[in-house]
Parts: C-alpha cells; structure tokens; sequence
C-alpha cells in the first residue's frame, strides 16, 4: 500500500478533493445575511412627508374674547356705550368655524340724573348704565386671505333690562345681526379689530322706549 501511495500521489489528491466537505474536513462559509427589502410604497398611499398631520385639540377649538363700545342706531338718547363678549366654537375646517356667542351690550342715556346733559362727561354712566341687553346667538365665521379676514351672521335670543324708566322692566326677544373682523398674528397670537351688529326684535308684552339696535367697535384676541 505505501507504493501504491507513491506511484499514485495526483488519484489520491483528486479524491480528497471530490469528498464533501464534511468528510474532508472543511466548513462552509457562513451564509450573508439577505439585504432588506426596499420600501415599495403601496400604490395610493401618501408619502411619510406628506402624511396629514395629527389632531390636535388646540388647533380645533377657537376663542375670540373682545372688548369695545356700542354705538346706539336709531335714537339720539342714547349715547356710546361699553361693550363686551366672547365666541366660542369648533374650527369645522380651514376656512369655516361654527361657534356660539355671548354679547353683553350696554345702553348709557345721553341725559343723566337731574335733566343733565351727560354729554359733556364722557364717563358720566359709563360703567353703570341704566339698560343691558345680553345676546346668546350662533355666530359662525368665514375665514378669508388666510384668517385675516372673518365674517359671518349671527342668530339667536336676547334677554334685557331697563332701570331708565319709571319702574324697571325685563324683555327679551330674538336677536340677528352681522360680525366682520379684521385680524394679524402678533408673539403667537392673532389680534384684530371687528364691527358687529345686533338687531333685536322683542317678544315680550313690556318693550322700554328707546333704541334697541346697536353697533359694536370692538378690539380681539383670536386664541
């Protein structure tokens, strides 16, 4: 056998080549780790940048509180008034908000206590007018120019109350009437000046003499 070695040294080589690799000793290289598949994005399917973005209950709620004065249409007894409200409501969509109001809207009489003219001191019943109506209306507003502009109706129920006459008297009625509002972005919040109005027709069987429609000239802040 050690000659048939010799004599034969390149069969010997050629058969240990031919054995698997088990039997001769070897290991086979380990197996690469398959790439990941590349991200196909479904057809349809928005890309992550585009993706809409998540709710956000701030950004759907809306706040308009405001302060201003009320100027009385239709009788020149009634001299310039302060004025007070808020909106609240729900952002429907870019350009649309649905929302509720409260309006406290003050009467001051041109006349004082005693046949006085108050017209000579502007504050003479300024914060102690003898007539108040308060509004609860819908009053939706319409967003144009990107928020800047904001207009919208508004309807609803007034209640009042008059001590300018001889005994005071309690109204109420349904209230109609327009909000138009100018308004910029100033340190993270939106300010911006409105007109509304309110129309009142009464209901009820006392209705005090006097002006009932009103104008507002009103300064905002839009949260």
């Amino acid at each position: 056998m050690p000659c048939l070695l010799l004599l034969h040294p390149a069969r010997v080589l050629a058969q240990a080549e031919e054995l698997p690799p088990e039997l001769g000793g070897e290991r086979p290289a380990p197996a690469l780790p398959a790439p990941p598949p590349s991200h196909q994005p479904t057809p349809g399917a928005l890309p992550e940048s585009a993706a809409p973005p998540s709710f956000s209950l701030h950004n759907s709620l809306l706040l308009l509180p405001y302060l201003g004065l009320s100027l009385p249409v239709g009788d020149a007894s009634f001299n310039v008034s302060p004025r007070f409200g808020a909106l609240l409501g729900w952002r429907a969509s870019d350009r649309l908000s649905l929302n509720v109001e409260c309006d406290v809207d003050y009467g001051r009489l041109e006349t004082g206590a005693g046949g006085q003219s108050a017209g000579a001191d502007f504050w003479h019943g300024f914060w102690d007018p003898p007539r108040h109506y308060i509004d609860l209306t819908a009053s939706p507003l319409l967003a144009l120019r990107a928020g800047q502009i904001r207009l919208g109706p508004k309807l609803g129920w007034f209640t009042g109350r008059a001590t300018d006459e001889s005994a005071p008297i309690s109204s109420a009625g349904l209230v109609l009437g327009f909000n138009a509002g100018l308004f910029a972005p100033y340190h993270g919040v939106t300010i911006g000046g409105m007109l509304t109005g309110s129309f009142r027709i009464f209901t009820s069987s006392a209705v005090p003499a006097g002006a009932h429609q009103s104008i507002g000239l009103l300064a905002g802040v839009l949260l």
